[in-house]
């Protein structure tokens, strides 16, 4: 039964997730909405490579900051499981170890973006595919302009990223 529920929660989730996020109002945005008729546009092999070169740049960054995460867990409880086992109840507990969990996720998530860019920027067919898109005039949608905004967001997310986590293996 409990495998069950935890199955419909995730498909609630990955259905209401992208239904809630499109409603956002910066997503109803038309320079939003033109970026993402643009991103429709490229060639699917343009779009799949992209996509290989974001999964691998987050697992290449993700793993680091686990062990990282790992890490300071041992030094600040020896002895202790990582991720102990947990209740499937609410509760503070469970809220801080669900920040242990996603938090070198959410530090890696616009760090692996800029990554990813970087890869498909420096393949030369692949940033030609791209720039045929980009130079239409999409508003927002330079390269530049893409890779400025991931910065920004990581200097927020990191940070943040990183005293939750920090915050979270105090607490536990």
């Amino acid at each position: 039964m409990a495998t069950a529920a935890s199955l419909l929660g995730i498909a609630l989730t990955a259905t209401l997730v992208p239904w809630i996020v499109r409603r956002i109002p910066y997503f109803q945005r038309t320079d939003v909405l033109e970026r993402r008729r643009a991103k429709a546009r490229r060639p699917g092999w343009v779009s799949t490579l992209e996509f290989l070169f974001l999964t691998v740049s987050e697992i290449v960054l993700i793993v680091p900051f686990y062990l990282i995460e790992v890490h300071f867990h041992r030094v600040l409880h020896p002895g202790s499981p990582f991720l102990p086992p947990q209740e499937p109840r609410l509760s503070l507990d469970l809220a801080f170890w669900l920040i242990q969990l996603f938090s070198p996720l959410m530090a890696a998530l616009p760090l692996g973006m800029i990554l990813a860019n970087l890869l498909s920027w420096s393949i030369k067919p692949l940033r030609e595919a791209e720039n045929e898109i980009m130079g239409k005039g999409v508003p927002g949608y330079t390269w530049r302009e893409l890779n400025v905004g991931l910065l920004k967001t990581a200097a927020i997310m990191v940070p943040m990223s990183v005293i939750f986590a920090f915050l979270s293996l105090l607490r536990l």
